[in-house]
């Protein structure tokens, strides 16, 4: 797990400093910044880890994946002021939450922020703001709803009920609009306050 850590970060660390620059709303964190490092770490897990054999291996294996997303989400620079949490919630939906204490596990008090779901009737990964109810989606690269994770993610959605049309309705902003709706970010806006992971 420490190589695959190690090769995640060495790959991805150059295009967060790129992509991950936007600043950090009162309202929530940064939509575009989630659904970038959603998008990366989907490429990842695709490429490097190998397909399971058996349910009980894949469903380690979507532990694991959870975990890389963890790690992708509190990468440097930051786009949200606490640490972030993930949990895979039984509909596949990612969960992300102010993870206080850092130890990736949903305690009294720490509340939700965002969520991650897979369309894949619209090849579109949406992200929503728990907080504040705005939404936004990402239409994915080519292949990516085919692959493997992704896969095993929309089984998943099937399994708890969750049907195609779930997503029709859904009121979401374009990446292109939500970003435009952003505020131009500032001097202290790509780090947390008290972070040990950077400066103040």
């Amino acid at each position: 797990m420490k190589d695959m850590t190690k090769l995640f970060i060495t790959g991805a660390a150059a295009a967060l400093l790129v992509a991950c620059s936007s600043a950090k709303t009162p309202s929530g964190p940064d939509l575009g910044s989630v659904l970038d490092r959603t998008v990366m770490a989907l490429e990842y897990a695709e490429a490097q880890l190998e397909k399971p054999e058996g349910e009980a291996e894949g469903e380690a294996q979507l532990e694991t994946f959870t975990s890389l997303m963890h790690q992708a989400m509190n990468l440097d620079p930051a786009f949200y002021s606490k640490p972030v949490g993930i949990s895979l919630r039984e509909d596949a939906a990612f969960v992300g939450f102010a993870d206080l204490n850092g130890n990736n596990v949903s305690d009294a008090g720490e509340k939700d922020i965002f969520t991650v779901e897979l369309d894949a009737e619209r090849n579109r990964i949406i992200a929503t703001d728990v907080i504040s109810g705005e939404g936004t989606y990402r239409v994915s690269g080519a292949g990516l709803m085919a692959g493997y994770f992704a896969g095993r993610l929309l089984g998943r959605q099937g399994r708890a009920g969750v049907k195609p049309s779930s997503f029709a309705n859904r009121t979401v902003k374009s990446t292109t609009d939500y970003r435009k709706s952003r505020p131009a970010p500032s001097a202290r806006s790509s780090t947390r306050s008290g972070s040990s992971r950077a400066g103040k």
